[in-house]
């Protein structure tokens, strides 16, 4: 056995056919009516999610409903699920280029319409090649259109009977069975990111009905408290993906990915956080300014749109120069050459 959970359990198995190894997850049956219906729909959405084709995604290869219980073949991923590199938090750098490619895997099911719905450490595997792959699209489900009315939209009870997915990870509208779309997903990995830089769960508690009661009602400790590595822009960040209201997130896995690559670009080129707040114009002129001083890549349109980047300042105090430079047409500061960095005076 590979795993357990509350929607089934994971075999190792071989396909004599293909001559290779593959996981086999048996989903429960707990019998009923409901249960039969919700056993249809996690059948044609697996169906679905076997159409997605990413290297970052274990592939779905097929979906046997045997009668008294629905098999799905999946991919067989060798390597350690990142649960096990959890147990101490994770260097700032580590942390930066494998929440890259969990952002982009998540991303690249959710351009193809599907939402995974059950992110946890478990069912995100780090290969030999250090690379992330997302395991178990069983559950996944159909993205429903933003904004659709109650007819048109999909909820988690409809598709199982229950909350699908695992309750410590899941968004609060996932568990009073609210509309859900990617952005509950976003939720997900916001609970594992703050695991991977704090090696605690934002909502640890004695057990499940008060784990329940912290998702519902109250915000995690900020990052940066737990972990002084973590600069306010990083756990500002995680903070919105956590965000107890759908619409205070990020509204994609793309946003996500500008705000925590802005935050990099700005320790690459010397900035830190000076104030928190939502008003970037200025912060964005001097970062791309900065980055294209010292030759340092930098991307994304929502630099500062992350609730905690706000107004920054450089990292070293400047110097004091007796001729200055007329102020530059984007920023409106005064730039002067010092060594292979440019710094602002003001």
């Amino acid at each position: 056995m590979l795993g357990s959970g509350g929607m089934g359990e994971v075999l190792l198995a071989f396909d004599t056919l293909l001559k290779r190894p593959v996981a086999l997850k048996r989903m429960r049956d707990e019998g009923g009516q409901d249960a039969a219906e919700g056993r249809a729909a996690v059948l044609q959405e697996a169906r679905r999610a076997s159409r997605v084709n990413d290297r970052r995604i274990a592939a779905i290869y097929d979906v046997l409903d045997l009668g008294d219980e629905l098999l799905i073949v999946m991919e067989y991923v060798e390597g350690e699920t990142l649960r096990r590199r959890l147990g101490e938090p994770m260097p700032v750098e580590a942390f930066w280029d494998l929440s890259r490619q969990c952002v982009e895997a998540l991303a690249a099911a959710h351009e193809q319409g599907l939402i995974h719905r059950d992110v946890k450490p478990e069912n995100l595997m780090l290969t030999r090649g250090r690379e992330i792959k997302i395991l178990d699209f069983g559950i996944a489900r159909r993205m429903p259109r933003r904004g659709a009315g109650p007819a048109e939209s999909t909820t988690t009870t409809e598709l199982y009977p229950g909350p699908a997915g695992t309750p410590q990870y899941m968004a609060p509208e996932a568990h009073y069975g609210g509309s859900i779309d990617e952005r509950s997903d976003i939720f997900s990995l916001g609970v594992v990111f703050y695991e991977m830089l704090t090696a605690q769960h934002p909502f640890a508690g004695e057990s499940n009905e008060v784990v329940l009661d912290r998702i519902m009602n109250r915000a995690p400790r900020p990052a940066s408290e737990l972990n002084p590595a973590v600069n306010r822009a990083l756990s500002g960040v995680i903070e919105r993906m956590l965000a107890r209201d759908p619409a205070q997130r990020f509204d994609s896995c793309a946003a996500v990915r500008d705000a925590a690559e802005a935050d990099r670009a700005c320790r690459r080129v010397g900035f830190r956080p000076h104030r928190a707040g939502r008003s970037g114009r200025g912060f964005l002129a001097r970062a791309l300014i900065a980055a294209a001083s010292r030759g340092a890549p930098f991307r994304g349109p929502a630099a500062c749109d992350t609730g905690g980047v706000g107004r920054l300042r450089p990292a070293r105090p400047w110097r004091h120069r007796a001729a200055r430079r007329p102020a530059h047409p984007v920023s409106g500061s005064t730039w002067v050459p010092d060594g292979d960095v440019r710094r602002e005076l003001r």
